[in-house]
């Protein structure tokens, strides 16, 4: 028996955070033994014919960048790798606020210029609706974002 051959993988990116997906390796060599290696990790596989197997991917257990793929058969050989990239999520409207009322002002670096325009109106509007205690709050993170946007030179 010799060592797995990959030609193909699909998909060959996901984004950080998401659902399993299922990705599919195309080659040669394959057996039922085999398991595909992502990233030094072992991950079961699903046979599906000698130049077929399938995988489940996790990317919302992997941090962003290029993770080497290889698929091992039963006697331990090693195919050659291919890449798989986990690129960044990113930050939408919903997820910046949700991060900004837990306090969280990390993502106001790299949100677009519309997010934060957007974050500060939502921001006003939800301020105005707080009892005393909490109104304090909702000010630091609009502050946050309004050195932000001054830092932008955009106010």
């Amino acid at each position: 028996m010799t060592a797995p051959v990959l030609t193909s993988l699909t998909p060959t990116t996901a984004e950080a955070g998401s659902a399993v997906i299922e990705v599919v390796i195309s080659g040669s060599g394959f057996d039922t033994d085999c398991d595909l290696k992502v990233a030094g990790g072992t991950h079961g596989s699903n046979f599906v014919s000698a130049t077929e197997i399938r995988a489940d991917i996790n990317p919302a257990l992997l941090a962003p960048g290029d993770l080497l793929v290889s698929v091992v058969n039963g006697l331990d050989e090693e195919s050659n790798v291919l890449v798989f990239t986990i690129i960044e999520a990113p930050i939408t409207h919903d997820t910046l606020l949700d991060a900004l009322k837990a306090g969280d002002t990390s993502g106001l670096a790299t949100a677009s210029d519309d997010e934060l325009w957007a974050a500060r109106s939502a921001y006003e509007q939800w301020a105005e609706s707080l009892a005393a205690a909490f109104k304090e709050q909702a000010l630091e993170v609009m502050k946050a974002i309004d050195h932000e946007l001054h830092r932008r030179e955009l106010i």
